[in-house]
Parts: C-alpha cells; structure tokens; sequence
C-alpha cells in the first residue's frame, strides 16, 4: 500500500524564498521528515516527481548512520514528470536525506508516494527479465551474503526493456500541474517565439491536422507553424498562428529569424506533447547562451507501438560521425544568417540540423533538454559504415612524438609475454618504449622472462616492491622517464588493431583532450569496454560490455570516436605534461580501484576533456592477474567507492554523455 510522502525539510545549500526552493550550490539536500515506511532494514519504494522546467537530472539519496556513516544511491532521473526508485534502508539508519539536483538556482521537487515492498516480490518481478542476476540475490542471501544479493536484486529488477515502453511511460507520466510544480518559470507572453517549419508537400491533410492539433494543445502560445507547400492546401486552420508559404521562399523565411525566435522543423504527423514548447521556452530563458536546444522523441511503429530515443548529451564527436540530433532540435533564429541557402533548406525538409552546421557550435551552445519533445512516425536512421575524420587510418604524425608504454605485473609471466609480444608484432607506430614494473614477481617462468627483456633497448624493467598500488606502480613510472605520451596498459591485454598506438598517440596530444582509451575485447569476442558510464551500478562501469563485437552500440557509438567521462585504465593515453600537471594517479585514495575515473575527471576539471576511439582495439583478459570480480565481497573496495562519492558525486550522478531515464543496471540500453 502506497502513502503520501514525508515533507521535505531544507538541511544545506538551499533557501526557502517565498515557498519556491533554490539550490544556492550544485549540491543541495532536503532531509525526508519521519515517515512510519521508513524503518531501517526495509525496503523501500519512493515515488517522486519534479518540474517538467526543471533539467531532469539522477537524485541522491543518502541514508545517513552513526558516527557519520552515510551511504549514497542515485535514483532515475524523472524524465517523463515522475520516477520511482527502491532502496533497502541500511540497518542504523538515522535520517534520510535527498539531494534531488545538481544545477543551482530554483528547482521542485516532491516525495509524492512511499511503500514498503518484500524482497520476494522484487525477485518474482524480475525473475523472467534477468533470471541469471534473480538466481545470484537467491544464492548469496542463502549464504549470507545479504549486501551483495540486495546489489543483485537491484541488478536484476532496476531496468524496464525498451519493448515495455508504453507501459514504462504510463507509470511515470504525469499530466501538467500549471497551479503548484509546473508553475511558468519565466513570463510566458514576452518569451521567445517558437517557429516550427513543416515540409507540406508530401503530407496527408489528416497528418497536418494532427500536428496542428498538438500545438493548438500547447500550454505555451507564442508558437508559429510554416508549412511549406507550392499548393494551397485549404482551410488547414483558423488559427492565425497557422500558413503556407511557397518552397521557393522557404530558405529566406528562415534566415528572417532573429534571435528571440527559437526554430524547429518537423515531420508531418509530428505529436508534440502540451509541455514541450514551454519547455523549450523555460529552457532559453534559464540558459540564454544556447544556440541549440534538443530533445527525445517518440518513434510510432506498427500497430502504434512506441520506441523511445533518449540521446546522449551533446558530444560533438559523435554528431560529426554519427549525427544524432534528430528532429527534435530548435536553433535559435540568429545562427541562421550564416548558413547557406542549401543548409537552410536542408533542415525545412529533413526536418534536423545538418551535422556541417551543428560543428559550429562550442559545447556551452549546445543543450539537451532530456525529455519527449515529439513523436512521429518512422524509425530511428541506421548508419551505413563509413569513413569519417575519427575512422580513417593514422598514416603520419608530426614532430614524432614519443611513447611510452606502462605495463605494472606481478608475475603471469604467460599474459606479460604475450601482451609484449604482441605490441612487438602488430604496432606500426615505431617511436615508442616499454616500462615494465615488476610488482614483488616470484616466480622462476617470470624471472626469466624479466632477465630476457633487461636485454632489449626498447624495455625496461623497473622494480617496485611492496603490496600492490596500481596508482604508485603507475606513477612512479610516469617519474622515471620523459616522454610526450604515457599509454597505461594491463598485462592481461593483447594488441588487435596495427595502428592502436599511433591513434592514442595523435589524440592525446590534441589541446583539448585528456584521456583516451580504446574498445577493448573478451577473449571470446565480445566487447568488455566500449567506454565508461559514471553512476552505472552506483559507481561507475562498462556500459555495452557483453555486445558482440560488431554491434554498433547505443547511437552507433562503437562505430565513431566520441566523447565519454572517463575510460578503463586497462588501456588508457594521457599526454605526459598534463598527466603531470593533474599530479598523476591518486595513489593515496584510490590504490587499487577507480583511479582511472578519478584522473579522467581530474584532467575533465582542467578543460580536457576523455575520448573513446573505437578503432584502438585490444583483447582484455579482465583482472587475470588479480582475479575476477565476480567473487569479490563488498566491503573489498568499499573505501575507495566511498571516496569517489565524496570526491565525485556530482559527476557520478549526472554523465552527461548517458541519459537519465536509462537504467544504471543494465549493460544494454533499458529504461530507469
């Protein structure tokens, strides 16, 4: 049985001003008034909605325990009006806090709805979807494993496939509440005008209608639609905010726009639904920088059935490789001026922005709103392969730069040779070195193969003795030698890809990237790292991990460098200075784990941003030399999950490379 939700008292960051909450920080926190569902131990479903003007960004929720313990869970973001999220109530439980933002100014946010929910029902509800995940929260609550198999539990229930869609939305949508949280941000009569262009030439009438139809819908008014058409098409509409204008006229109609008008183009049949245009109002009135603002949309299949597109934030990588902003994009009517007449006319009739125009735009330009804007008729483009700036082989580099590759081991003298072995046969790029450190190694097969590499001008072995500290190991490496580029690798990978080298090489030395790391392999094939998702299983992980390695992955992302958080240390480049500046791995708070996330968003802080190169490619034989996380406890690393929280969770909640309404559960695209 479901109750109404506690009452929401400011704890930190946040002010009450005339019954409107404003985050005075990118971290402020309501603490949860006592509520008789809450009792520790229990789980727990919260339901909660926000402000369809606010940016739909993951809560946090923190349980907070004696002698300042604290365990945080980040909640989906409430993308289509309201969320849910489940949680176990960690037993010592004090006080429950929630951070239910991280964009400062005002926001709303409500607990509509709490309840408390049994273990066995979350297992029979999941049981069909993910039996292996359902199967493991059985076997280790049996053993007493009672953390792990609520993390399994979580795995195996906390995502909803794209197929149950329809049902998904009908759960968490919520009609307008223009009286209370939808209340207008910003004057809606003096906003800017939103002018949608539609190709009326092919169009049915009825497909005209419905559109005109969804706008006459719109809470927002100051709307205008342009369909652009050589025949009169009748009496579309009384409503004056309706016309035809002639194609020939279509090009300079758009150039007209100046910069209070915001412009879109749109399929016949398109369905926009009441809140889009004020969103979209809300939204450059709250960021008058933005030049592009876009959104998801709704694809209509047969029989009506729904397919939702939650796009990434804005990597302009990807939209020069694999252009994914879709129809669901306004521009702000002033850019237009230097567009050509065939690019202007190009976004009347494919309704989207050309990708030579959207390379324009720096990333403070550019915005995703996260939510439905649209819904139309068709299916999401599938691209053909081909070569683009970020495919085409690495041939030449100037000024040669130099090298150096890191590879910490502690015996498995099998993987080290091979691993060396392979950078031998496959790389092309020649100016580089070796750096082996050799972590406390044993075993005579190791020694020998050591004693073998001391004699080669191309490697060295550096000892470093002591209990395994994957940050110092590497870091003192980093120390010993100058070079222009560092290239981490694990000794359990294998080169695939001739020009892996060359390609890390060429992108760490760009001035605006940090780290770069590439698509890694399983020994079976399947891909083990296309990149890293930060929040995913309340940390971070390795989004698409398990694909076939010919799978072009979520928006064709394993086909085109693009633009991710962070990258697996497993094989990661850094140009050297700024490796330096940054001052290398934290060796002191992340030894072990998590210290690649941490430094590629260390050198994030300093304006270099991490890439993804798909075409780097390696086998990865994941942890064989430390032994696979599948039977590791909790409590192993939990310190340094703990510090990357502290350190990090204002990025660990909001990837902006990775949609809040997707699941942080599922290796494969789900919803939240």
């Amino acid at each position: 049985m479901t109750s109404p939700g506690p009452a929401l008292i400011p704890e930190a960051n946040v002010l009450a001003i005339e019954g409107r909450l404003v985050a005075t920080t990118t971290e402020p926190w309501l603490t949860l008034a006592p509520h008789p569902a809450l009792q520790p131990g229990h789980l727990v479903e919260f339901t909660y909605r926000t402000s369809f003007w606010d940016e739909p960004v993951r809560p946090v929720f923190r349980f907070l325990g004696p002698a300042e313990d604290w365990h945080d869970r980040i909640a989906p973001g409430a993308v289509a009006g309201s969320a849910t999220f489940i949680a176990r109530i960690p037993r010592g439980t004090t006080a429950i806090a929630v951070s239910p933002t991280c964009r400062t100014g005002r926001f709303d946010f409500e607990i509509t709805g709490i309840r408390r929910v049994s273990f066995a029902a979350e297992l029979l509800r999941s049981v069909r979807q993910k039996p292996r995940r359902a199967r493991s929260a059985v076997l280790t609550r049996l053993i007493g494993w009672h953390d792990e198999s609520d993390v399994n539990l979580v795995w195996a229930s906390a995502s909803t496939p794209f197929a149950r869609y329809g049902h998904w939305r009908k759960q968490r949508g919520r009609d307008l509440d223009l009286r209370s949280i939808d209340a207008p941000r910003c004057d809606w009569a003096t906003a800017v005008e939103i002018r949608i262009f539609v190709d009326g030439e092919s169009a049915e009438r009825g497909e005209l209608a419905a559109t005109i139809d969804t706008l006459q819908a719109q809470v927002f008014p100051r709307w205008r639609l342009d369909v652009v058409a050589m025949s009169d098409l009748g009496a579309l509409s009384d409503d004056p905010r309706v016309r035809r204008i002639d194609p020939r006229q279509a090009a300079a109609c758009v150039g007209e726009c100046g910069p209070r008008t915001f412009v879109g183009a749109a399929t016949p049949a398109a369905r926009f639904p009441p809140y889009a245009l004020a969103a979209i109002a809300e939204a450059a009135a709250r960021r008058p920088e933005v030049r592009i603002l876009y959104g998801d949309e709704e694809l209509r299949g047969e029989g009506g059935r729904l397919v939702p597109v939650l796009k990434p934030g804005w990597s302009p990588l990807l939209e020069a490789g694999r252009p994914y902003l879709g129809t669901a994009a306004f521009v702000r009517g002033d850019i237009f001026a230097g567009w050509t007449d065939d690019e202007r006319l190009a976004f009347v009739t494919h309704a989207s922005v050309p990708p030579t125009a959207a390379a324009w735009f720096a990333d403070h330009e550019v915005a995703s709103l996260r939510r439905i804007l649209l819904s139309r008729a068709g299916s999401w483009p599938r691209h053909e392969r081909k070569e683009t700036s970020s495919t085409a082989p690495i041939t030449r580099l100037p000024d040669n730069p130099s090298a150096m590759i890191v590879i910490p081991t502690r015996d498995k003298a099998r993987l080290l040779g091979r691993c060396i072995e392979s950078i031998f046969e496959k790389t092309v790029f020649a100016n580089f070195s070796i750096v082996i450190i050799d972590n406390d190694s044993v075993e005579p097969e190791t020694q020998r193969l050591l004693a073998h590499f001391r004699g080669d001008r191309n490697v060295t072995v550096l000892r470093c003795p002591g209990p395994f500290n994957y940050s110092a190991l590497c870091n003192a490496a980093a120390a010993r030698r100058k070079c222009d580029v560092l290239v981490f690798l694990n000794n359990d990978t294998e080169v695939i890809a001739e020009d892996w080298l060359g390609r890390l090489v060429a992108a760490s030395l760009l001035p605006d990237v940090g780290a770069v790391g590439g698509l890694l392999l399983y020994p079976n094939g399947r891909i083990q790292h296309a990149g890293v998702v930060l929040g995913m299983g309340n940390a971070a992980g390795h989004f698409g991990a398990g694909a076939p390695e010919t799978a072009p992955g979520w928006f064709s992302r394993n086909e085109v460098a693009h633009e991710v958080r962070a990258v697996t240390g497993a094989c990661l480049a850094v140009a050297r200075r700024k490796f330096m500046h940054v001052g290398g791995f934290d060796a002191l708070h992340f030894p072990v784990e998590l210290g690649d996330i941490d430094l590629c968003l260390r050198l994030a802080e300093k304006g270099w941003r991490t890439r993804l190169d798909p075409q780097v490619r390696l086998v990865h034989a994941e942890s064989a030399s430390r032994g696979g996380a599948t039977f590791r406890r909790l409590h192993v690393y939990a310190e340094q999950r703990r510090r990357l929280h502290a350190r990090w969770l204002h990025a660990l909640r909001d990837d902006p490379y990775f949609h809040p309404g997707l699941s942080l559960y599922d290796h494969e695209p789900a919803l939240a």
